[in-house]
């Protein structure tokens, strides 16, 4: 009796052990981003989400997409080309911050508190979206410990979701955060959810659709098209609802700043397109071809049976979706590749049962998009070594592509973790 319950204490003080270092792994890298990114102010965040906000609080949102903004040398004009809603999502943080005394939201570069003060409104989102990952990789059988801590550890200190999100300020983790929700709603079978979460996630960032292509189009298999015409309502509702009043009142705005400026943006990092003699020529269908690309997966996708995309193969759909979204197109940030990270990291913790090893695949994946995409931003420059930077991440996406199509030839296989 007292070896029964002298063992059931030590369970419940390794799992105590085990709960408190990821509060403390969690809060010492939240410490870090606060310290650091004063030092950090960025021209996005400085240039057009503060103004954005700032239309929002002077109650005029519909002249949020009135503001431009024009580089030095350049004849092109830059408009703030993200739906409203996540500036709506910030609008509270920033009025309180402003009501404290900050007004240094504004600034370009340099020392802004103001920003990150911000920063501690986005942070909660980065935590919960390495917590998602990790619970829809279990979404079967449970992952055992140290593999769920290896998984935690590896997307919380990922270089691409410090840059994204503390760095650079972008809102790419909270889009990839909803695309997770919305497929675990749907794995829940709660259509209605999932096409809310689908229309939020466009809200934050229209790059969602590449991986809502591959979703819907699965959804379009036999016995799942009732669910899917759902969440597509949903999803309409979600995503169009917020734009209704810059469709009503601002149409030629709103339509430039989220397709129109696509047409013209320049070419920029290490791309596909500067391999060719004329890359601005050869890009002019780069986002058809993305498209046109991510709805044939998806109706490849619709070819498989079964209720769960996931278990469908969907995780190394969605890598090969971004592997899409990557190679062909026409300006590539840092931050982009951290979908495409997020999406490995699952496809290899869903479809393998190794719990006790560190996920070295997409680890290593992932330090190679950092260091080939990262560093200083070259822009539409093209010379001799951004055309051998760029010809090694195409060939980085012709291997993530690789092991994405194993993968989806692979079914996914489930072992109960040792009692």
């Amino acid at each position: 009796m007292s070896a029964s319950r002298s063992g059931g204490i030590l369970a419940v003080r390794r799992t105590q052990g085990i709960a408190n270092r990821y509060v403390v792994v969690t809060l010492l890298w939240c410490a870090a981003a606060l310290a650091i990114k004063p030092f950090f102010a960025y021209v996005d965040f400085g240039a057009f989400y503060s103004m954005a906000i700032e239309k929002i609080l002077a109650g005029t949102p519909l002249d949020l997409y009135g503001f431009v903004f024009r580089p030095p040398n350049s004849d092109l004009v830059l408009p703030v080309t993200n739906p409203p809603i996540w500036f709506f999502y910030l609008a509270p943080w920033y009025a309180l911050g402003k009501a404290l005394g900050l007004a240094d939201f504004n600034v370009q570069t340099g020392l802004s508190y103001g920003q990150a003060f911000v920063l501690a409104a986005t942070l909660p989102l980065d935590i919960f979206l390495c917590r998602t990952v990790v619970r829809l990789s279990e979404i079967r059988t449970s992952l055992t410990e140290p593999g769920r801590w290896h998984l935690f550890v590896c997307l919380l200190l990922s270089p691409l979701l410090w840059l994204s999100s503390v760095r650079f300020g972008h809102n790419e983790s909270a889009m990839v955060l909803l695309v997770f929700l919305a497929i675990a709603a749907g794995e829940r079978g709660r259509p209605g959810l999932s096409g809310v979460l689908w229309g939020l996630a466009f809200g934050i960032k229209t790059t969602a659709v590449v991986p809502a292509l591959a979703y819907f189009g699965w959804g379009l298999g036999r016995g799942r098209r009732r669910a899917t015409a759902i969440s597509s309502a949903s999803a309409a509702a979600a995503f169009l609802l917020p734009l209704l009043p810059y469709l009503l009142w601002r149409r030629e705005q709103i339509a430039y700043a989220l397709v129109g400026f696509e047409k013209l943006r320049p070419i920029g990092g290490y791309v596909f397109w500067k391999l060719f003699p004329d890359p601005a020529a050869a890009a002019t269908y780069s986002n058809v071809v993305i498209l046109a690309l991510s709805a044939g997966l998806g109706l490849a996708m619709a070819r498989r049976r079964g209720n769960s995309f996931l278990a469908n193969g969907g995780a190394w759909a969605l890598v090969l979706g971004q592997v899409f979204l990557l190679l062909f197109g026409k300006a590539l940030f840092i931050w982009y590749p951290l979908a495409a990270s997020c999406f490995l990291y699952l496809a290899f913790a869903y479809g393998r049962r190794k719990d006790t090893s560190i996920p070295l695949v997409p680890l290593i994946l992932s330090l190679l998009f950092w260091i080939i995409q990262g560093g200083g931003w070259v822009g539409e420059t093209v010379n001799q070594n951004v055309k051998v930077r760029s010809a090694i991440w195409v060939v980085l996406l012709f291997g993530v592509a690789a092991t994405a199509i194993r993968g989806l030839r692979v079914p996914a296989t489930f072992k109960a973790p040792p009692p």
